[in-house]
């Protein structure tokens, strides 16, 4: 069973350790990687609105936020490797080679690993290893009930 909203915004509150920006940030990371994933396989339609909304995010909005502001070459660095890694993940999907399949259906959502950077940079070390686990747990069960959605045979 895929978590819900309700608790993926619990987790995502738990990970920016009480600092509204990161929370906010975190929220607006979660909807453009999803919104550019839809918009790239073209699995799911994304609303004109939606759209709109990415782009005043990341074209002016971001800049405002206290917690990118204070941490954006960490944060620019983190989203390149993400994209990075979702682009591989696009290429390998549905490989013949079985591992480069499963490869693919892992570093697809290397976006996620971008809680345990917000959560590093919130409350150090400590809050970040306290949060790591917990996410992948939850991002784990997500993966699972997607299925293998191709990625590789059974």
């Amino acid at each position: 069973m895929e978590p819900t909203n309700i608790e993926y915004y619990a987790l995502l509150k738990e990970v920016a350790h009480g600092n509204n920006d990161a929370f906010e940030y975190l929220l607006l990371m979660s909807k453009v990687f999803r919104t550019l994933d839809d918009l790239y396989d073209k699995d799911a339609e994304v609303k004109s609105e939606v759209a709109n909304e990415c782009f005043a995010a990341l074209g002016f909005d971001l800049s405002r936020n206290k917690f990118f502001v204070d941490n954006r070459q960490a944060l620019e660095a983190f989203a390149f490797i993400a994209w990075n890694a979702w682009m591989d993940a696009n290429t390998w999907h549905g490989h013949e080679d079985r591992v480069k399949g499963l490869c693919a259906w892992f570093i697809r959502d290397w976006c996620n690993e971008i809680d345990a950077l917000v959560a590093w940079l919130v409350g150090g070390s400590e809050h970040a290893r306290a949060m790591s686990l917990k996410c992948r747990e939850f991002y784990l069960k997500q993966l699972v009930s997607r299925g293998t959605d191709g990625f590789f045979g059974s």
